[in-house]
């Protein structure tokens, strides 16, 4: 049984090894297809077979476009796959699209809806929704959503059948890479909040970074780090922004690091103010696993793994003033009740999020179509 998994960069492929292995495990060869970043020789090792496909994953530009449906296209032709795997907006749409024109099953990741439907131009939104539904007309299809709020919307919409898509909890998480570490520290240590994330503008990073220097006004030192790609588009924040911020000591930028483990160890708070649209943030469900309190934005899939004041805390979206109250209320907590708090995050990622439920369910589903 051949498979195909394709997502915007190779990175992202690799983030899903898990159920990479756990497919592997039940006898499927499987490729994958997307830009090249640095998963790449990761995913070679496991076996992967990649090819690269050109994909131009910022815009709806018309010719590069059709140039990426024409490339999923012809690879499904060559290669003829019995499944694809679906991640991110473009393979989900034109990577489903051309899978239903070849007789292909497909199952689709809506990992989340982005700026598209919380920006102002409703014309890019029905081109989109358009997209969609003409991607998910094949009855081989299959739609995965990372939360209730976007399976609705999608159905009300009448762009997916309710009997050809469900719920995950997100993109699942490797409970036992990211596991609690002693991390006990004195009390004259100063309390990290941890921004893991691109520095998209509706990611929240500005609330942060306003967040920081109204907490800073009583407790300076308390600890501010970002980490996060960097990049000179619109929707980010401007390079004089931040380094204004750093130059003032509101907040650390330590680069678009690799690899969010180390951070998290340090972190006393994960904080994602983000009212972008989101699946599940990964970042939010790993600090969850590794027992970290979370600080998020009560927006549609960050405010999924919080239950505020349990496990963490939810703020209004957009609104840097109520992030710092969260803030606030975080380092009135005595060390025993941070602790208790991380403890329950740790029992949320495990019940509900782990990448095991993830997989059984991809694996329930190939079985199904396998079958049908």
């Amino acid at each position: 049984m051949r498979l195909i998994v394709t997502a915007n960069l190779s990175s992202n492929i690799l983030s899903r090894k898990n159920l990479l292995s756990a497919l592997q495990k039940e006898g499927w060869t499987i490729s994958a297809a997307g830009c090249i970043d640095g998963g790449t020789e990761e995913l070679v090792k496991m076996g992967i077979d990649f090819v690269e496909l050109p994909m131009e994953n910022k815009g709806t530009g018309i010719f590069s476009d059709l140039k990426t449906f024409a490339s999923f296209f012809t690879m499904y032709r060559k290669i003829k796959p019995d499944a694809v795997l679906h991640y991110n907006s473009k393979p989900d749409i034109y990577g489903t699209l051309a899978a239903s024109m070849l007789g292909i099953r497909s199952i689709s990741n809506i990992t989340g809806l982005g700026t598209v439907y919380v920006g102002p131009d409703r014309l890019v939104r029905k081109i989109v929704n358009m997209l969609y539904r003409i991607a998910f007309l094949g009855k081989k299809s299959y739609v995965f959503f990372q939360n209730s709020e976007d399976r609705d919307l999608f159905l009300q919409l009448k762009i997916v059948p309710q009997n050809r898509c469900s719920v995950l909890p997100g993109s699942g998480v490797d409970i036992q890479s990211y596991a609690p570490v002693d991390a006990t520290k004195g009390a004259e240590e100063p309390t990290h909040f941890l921004f893991a994330s691109r520095l998209v503008i509706a990611k929240g990073i500005r609330e942060f970074i306003e967040a920081a220097g109204i907490v800073k006004q009583t407790h300076e030192n308390a600890v501010f780090d970002i980490i996060g790609e960097m990049l000179d588009y619109e929707s980010f924040i401007t390079r004089e922004e931040l380094e204004a911020a750093v130059s003032t000591g509101r907040v650390a930028y330590h680069g678009n690091a690799q690899g969010s483990r180390k951070w998290l160890e340090t972190a006393d708070c994960v904080v994602l103010p983000s009212y972008y649209r989101e699946g599940v943030p990964r970042i939010l469900l790993e600090g969850a696993a590794m027992g970290k309190p979370l600080i998020a934005a009560d927006s549609i899939g960050t405010r999924e793994p919080i239950s505020d004041g349990i496990n963490g805390y939810l703020c209004e979206p957009a609104s840097g003033k109520d992030l710092a109250r969260c803030m606030l209320d975080f380092l009135k907590l005595t060390p025993d009740e941070r602790r208790k708090m991380g403890t329950e995050s740790r029992k949320v990622a495990v019940s509900r999020f782990s990448d095991e439920i993830v997989s059984k369910k991809y694996l329930e589903i190939l079985v199904q179509g396998r079958n049908a």
